[in-house]
């Protein structure tokens, strides 16, 4: 908001920082309402686990524990989650994980 403490004109501005008119005048009068020119808060569900939560979420699955193992302990913990928000949760988190495979080995007799 600098520009507009310079006292520079509306259209002065837009044209500085190649905008529309109408959203200089949007953003500036964001900023003297909430003094940011963040975005306000939209309506929607809350969160059903917390940060902390969610770390530990994140953790029981770097421990190699399904999604559904993981909510029975989170329920057994107090905290009602669902399966599919164990997933959304890890998903968040950018962490993926496959189960291991398992390798038959060759006996001597197979390798020869």
């Amino acid at each position: 908001m600098f520009l507009s403490e310079q006292k520079k004109k509306v259209a002065t501005i837009a044209q500085e920082v190649n905008c529309q008119r109408q959203t200089v005048t949007e953003v500036y009068n964001r900023y003297k309402e909430t003094g940011t020119v963040d975005d306000r808060p939209r309506p929607g569900r809350k969160r059903k686990t917390t940060s902390t939560q969610d770390k530990k979420i994140i953790k029981k699955a770097r421990q190699r524990k399904s999604a559904p193992k993981i909510a029975q302990e989170m329920t057994n913990e107090g905290v009602l989650i669902e399966e599919h928000t164990v997933r959304r949760r890890v998903k968040e988190e950018k962490f993926f994980f496959l189960p291991r495979k398992k390798i038959q080995r060759l006996s001597k007799a197979e390798k020869s």
